[in-house]
């Protein structure tokens, strides 16, 4: 029959198609996702590792996780509710907090020649946040993964020579928590004393044989 347009139902014309259920709850970027997983042709068949990293309001989490056809594979997790076994006194929250895990997710993982792709979900990135502070920790660390101290603390982009400037100190005085409620209460001495044993301790497998009690400032 010849039918025209008059005789066509409104569902002919209707595109929509819903997004997957985990788009929709703000989940997963299923679009930046097929980006991390993309190999190269002459590596096929060899799935990436991922450093996911993820924030709560009391933690943050940081995993290397492998593709698989089946689901992803968690290989090695770590928390900063952990840190406080390893002597760490300052918040959980805070930017030395992010480094320190960092350093212990990177002391669980065994040195290969593959490289790891930083995955940080929906979290935005700006200068000097938490997230930064896990991926600069795993790279001071020996682990093979992509990352520019551009936008960590001390960074900034200056408009007259349209390049961005990094300042070493102000990433430091960071990571040593000179910024954080403890140092008020201690000093910067003592908690940079703190951090270096933290770390000391977290490269030997050293752990302290108490329960652990999530500080929060």
């Amino acid at each position: 029959k010849n039918r025209n347009s008059e005789h066509k139902k409104s569902s002919y014309y209707s595109n929509y198609i819903v997004k997957k259920r985990r788009r929709l709850q703000s989940k997963t970027d299923y679009q930046l996702r097929a980006k991390l997983l993309t190999t190269d042709k002459n590596r096929y068949n060899s799935s990436k590792l991922r450093l996911v990293i993820r924030r709560t309001n009391r933690y943050l989490t940081a995993q290397i996780i492998r593709y698989s056809k089946d689901g992803d594979l968690c290989l090695i997790s770590a928390s900063t509710e952990e840190l406080p076994s390893y002597g760490f006194r300052a918040s959980l929250s805070s930017y030395c907090a992010a480094y320190s895990l960092g350093v212990l997710i990177a002391s669980r993982h065994e040195e290969s020649e593959d490289m790891i792709v930083p995955d940080t979900g929906l979290e935005r990135i700006t200068v000097g946040c938490n997230i930064l502070g896990v991926i600069k920790g795993a790279f001071d660390s020996k682990m093979r993964i992509n990352f520019s101290d551009k936008k960590s603390p001390g960074g900034s982009y200056d408009e007259d020579s349209k390049k961005w400037i990094y300042d070493p100190e102000e990433n430091r005085r960071r990571i040593m928590g000179f910024n954080t409620k403890l140092c008020g209460e201690i000093g910067q001495e003592e908690i940079e004393n703190n951090i270096k044993l933290c770390h000391e301790n977290i490269r030997n497998g050293k752990r302290e044989n108490k329960e652990i009690i999530a500080r929060k400032e």
